[in-house]
């Protein structure tokens, strides 16, 4: 009987001694779990903060060139259109010379907004580089994409802009110039890189027009 207990407390021991080193090794594992979660975390930060424009807090030049070739893949395999506006600022260069560059900042800032106020939720918006902007349009027809530019031009230019700097105030009226630009899978093969030079191209076109307006590719008039 004697002999019978003590093997009895010593496998009780055992298995105590098993339940600890499990539930140490959970301890650990939960713990590793935790490191790996809050890594992944920091990575999709880090990712996130590598596609986005630190002034604007829209996507960057990166994220735009990405997006524009996802999405145009997926108007090719839909079957659907896609049209693009490339957008720049005129004579942004004497905001900076007048009011200094946090004034050229501010007004960047504000154009982002009131860019986002004119499009849709499924529309991207980024900033292609200094005071160019891009807006990519999924299944979005020219008579869509203009109506879509048009609001984006009236936003930036109907109201002045209300900027603050170092206790100065000052309303500084913007304009901006748009090239716009449609994919349409019917009509001939066109690449996502065709489709950015064709937007280009009125972009351009706009500005040697006379500024603060708003050209199309295909029919090559200009709308405002």
């Amino acid at each position: 009987m004697d002999r019978m207990r003590k093997y009895l407390e010593k496998l009780a021991l055992r298995h105590t001694a098993i339940g600890q080193k499990y539930l140490e090794a959970c301890g650990l594992n939960a713990g590793l779990l935790r490191e790996i979660e809050a890594l992944k975390h920091d990575n999709e930060m880090l990712r996130a903060l590598a596609l986005t424009d630190e002034l604007t807090g829209l996507g960057n030049r990166r994220y735009f060139e990405g997006e524009l070739d996802r999405l145009f893949k997926v108007a090719e395999r839909g079957n659907m259109r896609l049209s693009l506006a490339m957008l720049d600022l005129d004579d942004f260069k004497g905001v900076n010379n007048a009011y200094g560059h946090l004034a050229g900042d501010a007004v960047l800032r504000e154009t982002a907004k009131r860019i986002n106020d004119g499009i849709r939720g499924t529309d991207v918006a980024a900033r292609y580089g200094g005071e160019e902007f891009a807006v990519i349009m999924p299944a979005t027809d020219r008579h869509g994409a203009m109506s879509r530019a048009m609001r984006i031009h009236e936003k930036i230019s109907e109201k002045p802009y209300q900027i603050g700097v170092n206790g100065a105030a000052y309303r500084l009226y913007i304009t901006a110039s748009i090239g716009v630009a449609t994919y349409y899978p019917d009509f001939g093969r066109m690449s996502a890189s065709q489709l950015l030079q064709h937007a280009d191209e009125q972009l351009y076109r706009a500005k040697g027009e006379g500024k603060n307006r708003v050209c199309y590719y295909d029919d090559f008039k200009s709308v405002l």
